[in-house]
């Protein structure tokens, strides 16, 4: 047996040895996974993919919330300019009413309550404070979300007056 390359001691198995004549062991003659393994695995993807599609819910309401939230603040902007472009002497409870009323039926945002207030400023003679809140629900048991608009809408002597450069800034303007 010199011309073989094997030796005597490796083509015979032991009876004490584990391990088959090709170095595997007995116990598994086919190769691959045991069941137990592929139950393994299978329980793991299971977990992963639960966790994924909860994970897919909770982003997909905070995505609708968002664009809630957005649709919200562009009622109120809306709102906000239609109360400034009105005439000063028309602005009152019915103009209001009126701008929040056709602002809620343009319908960007399903179920939502605008409210417009005027307010006299305290510190201003002829000047108003505009405020502009526009209120939803998420879903039926959710709390109700308001978002909040605030501005100061001045008379046309006041408007002027506020436009126009004090003289001190004048001054520093036109120096080099």
């Amino acid at each position: 047996m010199i011309g073989n390359g094997f030796d005597v001691q490796q083509t015979r198995p032991s009876t004490l040895s584990r391990r088959a004549p090709g170095g595997r062991s007995r116990l598994c003659h086919w190769g691959g996974m045991t069941l137990f393994e592929i139950l393994a695995a299978v329980s793991v993807l299971g977990v992963l993919l639960i966790a994924c599609a909860q994970m897919l819910a909770v982003m997909t309401v905070q995505q609708q919330a968002v664009r809630n939230r957005r649709a919200a603040v562009q009622m109120a902007q809306n709102a906000m300019e239609r109360c400034f472009a009105a005439a000063w002497e028309q602005m009152g409870a019915d103009k209001t009413a009126e701008i929040a009323a056709e602002i809620a039926a343009e319908g960007m945002l399903r179920g939502a309550r605008v409210e417009i207030a005027l307010k006299r400023a305290v510190d201003l003679h002829d000047g108003r404070t505009v405020q502009v809140a526009v209120a939803w629900r998420e879903g039926a048991e959710e709390p109700e979300r308001v978002e909040r608009l605030t501005a100061w809408r001045y008379g046309t002597k006041q408007a002027e007056e506020a436009a126009t450069p004090s003289r001190e800034i004048q001054s520093r303007a036109a120096r080099p």
